[in-house]
Formats: structure tokens, sequence, C-alpha cells
């Protein structure tokens, strides 16, 4: 591994990149342009606000699959600090990421939504892929939330500066699911290089451009439950006529998930 040197507050973070052609060629370091401090105060929620902890166990146990490399894990640890961004391949094939978006049913929306958003019904392939994420987050299946496919088809379509965590101390989600401590945003269609799409952390100073079949895996907490401001990333807008990116998002919570149907038909899924 070569360690590369991003500075994120006083301590930099550490970078580290498997020397392959296809893989260093989408991802994007640069110098990170929000520091840790900037980020703690958009975010002061993260250390002030203690109900918006999550559950230790389960954050020490996501960490600990992040930083270690494993057969069900593998992939390129991208940053170590000040928390692990791994780059996973071969995450789903072409054929399943057609299905899943064949199957996808859209919620209504207006008439320019920043992003279209999609439920993903629990059929053979979406309980593969869960089970993927599931095995290389270490936690049990019933830890993910239900599949959200995400697409951004129309120039200038993005998704801002934002956390996954939970921010709201106030949110009922918090009491029923806990907080979201993970989160694995799987590519089902590659976007070609200069065409926009990236997903970009600023306090990291690393940006991905999206291809089909790979995974960014991250936690939303450090490793004692305390959120992590620092984790603050964008989807870059699509920058090309007849550019689609299509995504889905795989969200762990801290606490094994409902199992009514109502329930988590009830649930506001973002």
């Amino acid at each position: 591994l070569l360690l590369l040197s991003l500075a994120c507050m006083l301590q930099p973070p550490k970078v580290a990149c498997t020397l392959r052609c296809n893989h260093q060629a989408r991802v994007l370091r640069y110098p990170p342009t929000i520091s840790s401090a900037e980020t703690h105060r958009t975010y002061p929620e993260a250390t002030t606000e203690h109900t918006l902890r999550a559950r230790e166990p389960i954050a020490a146990q996501i960490w600990d699959h992040l930083q270690t490399a494993s057969p069900k894990m593998s992939g390129h640890l991208l940053v170590e600090d000040p928390a692990p961004l791994r780059m996973l391949e071969n995450v789903i094939t072409t054929k399943a990421a057609a299905s899943l978006m064949a199957s996808a049913v859209y919620d209504s929306a207006g008439s320019r939504p920043r992003r279209d958003r999609a439920n993903v019904p629990l059929g053979p392939e979406a309980l593969q892929l869960q089970t993927r994420v599931a095995e290389a987050m270490g936690v049990e299946t019933a830890f993910l939330e239900p599949l959200r496919l995400v697409r951004y088809s129309r120039l200038g379509q993005t998704f801002e500066e934002h956390v996954d965590w939970i921010v709201d101390p106030q949110d009922p989600q918090l009491e029923l699911l806990g907080q979201r401590v993970a989160t694995a945003l799987v590519i089902l269609e590659s976007v070609p290089e200069a065409a926009g799409g990236e997903t970009d952390f600023p306090c990291l100073g690393i940006a991905a451009r999206p291809e089909a079949g790979t995974a960014l895996l991250w936690p939303n907490v450090c490793a004692d439950g305390r959120p992590l401001p620092e984790l603050i990333h964008e989807a870059k807008p699509i920058s090309r006529e007849g550019v689609q990116k299509t995504a889905l998002n795989v969200w762990v919570r801290d606490r094994p998930l409902p199992t009514d149907p109502a329930v988590l038909e009830s649930l506001v899924l973002s």
C-alpha cells in the first residue's frame, strides 16, 4: 500500500492506495477543501447531542471490518483517517443490476427534482446484495434498511453536501431504528470520465467516479458511536447530456429493524 497524506484538521488522514491503473483512474485525490473543524461547526450536534450517538458495540464492529482486509472484504482502503473509506469491486453483476433497476418503484416527485428516488422490492438479487454488504460490514442483514435507488439522469442533477447519519435529535426514527451507522453506495451504471456524477468527500480530499459493479463503504459514526461530520459528501452534478448515474444506497442501523411490514412502509427513507 502506498500511503499518501490528506490534511483534515491538525492530523492529516492517511491514504492507502493499491497501484492498479483501473483503480487509480476511478479515484481523484486533491487537497481537502473543508477542514474537520469546519465540519464540526456545520454539525455541532455531533458532539452536543448525546441522543445522536450510536450503540458502541455495533459501531466498533463495523469499523473493525472496514479497516481489516479479509476474503469477504478486500478491495481498496482509500482512506484510513479520520475514518475508513473502502472501495469494493464486482459487488453486483450487470444482469443483477439491470434486474434491480427494472424492479424499482419510483417516488412521485416535482417537475425538476434534484434526483429520482425509488424503492427496490426484496427479490433474490436484492437479498443477495444485502447479504454481500452485511458480510462486508460484519452485521446481520436485519440491521440493513430496505434498498433505496437513486438516479441522476439530467444535466445538473445532484445531491448537495450532506451527511448520512441522523442529524435531528427529535427524529422519531432514532428511537425506533437507532442511528444510521454506515453506508454502502453500490453503483449500477457507469459514468464516463469528465461527465460528472462523482461521489466527493471534501474533507477527505477524495472523489470516486461511478463505475458499475463497484461500491463505496464507510462508517457514519466513530467506533465509539459519535457521529462523524468529516464524512460529509456530495454527488457531483451530471455535466453531460445523455449521461445517467444510478446507484443503490444500503444503509446500516445500530440495531435490527422492525419486521412488521406496516412499520417498515411508514419509514421516511431519504
